[in-house]
């Protein structure tokens, strides 16, 4: 995805910088070796990660924030978005909403997924597919509110 190892951009804007990520996604651990400081915050932190109460301090300090889109359904998206504004504001998930409203809130790159075969992501659920990467149909997306 977007900020992965692999990904050409996402390491760019990753390498050597302050990130924080609010959620678990699969790249946390790949991140956090080419990143300065990483900080993981979760609403029931494990391991290094520290509770969501830590956004107020460690989101205004962060070069690049990466927030999980499903703080837009427990409602702290924009006050995530607000945190951020020091630096660059990435909403990820596959519940992101391809909404230029997001742009207006602080959000400066909205990365998700489409369904691009419905009958294959039907297929894929409908046998058990228990991790997002295994399941088909998707293709990924990134809109960029500005040029990074």
């Amino acid at each position: 995805m977007l900020l992965s190892e692999s990904t050409p951009k996402g390491k760019r804007k990753a390498r050597g910088k302050t990130i924080a990520i609010i959620g678990r996604f699969p790249f946390n651990v790949d991140l956090s070796k080419i990143a300065k400081k990483a900080y993981f915050l979760e609403i029931e932190p494990v391991g290094n990660e520290l509770p969501a109460s830590a956004a107020e301090e460690v989101l205004p300090k962060s070069d690049v924030n990466v927030i999980t889109a499903t703080a837009l359904i427990n409602h702290t998206l924009q006050q995530l978005l607000e945190l951020g504004c020091n630096g660059t504001n990435i909403v990820l998930g596959p519940s992101t909403p391809f909404s230029s409203v997001l742009f207006e809130s602080g959000a400066d790159v909205l990365a998700g997924v489409k369904v691009h075969d419905k009958e294959a992501i039907v297929q894929s659920i409908t046998q058990g597919a228990k991790k997002f990467d295994s399941l088909n149909g998707l293709e990924p997306i990134c809109l960029y509110k500005n040029k990074i």
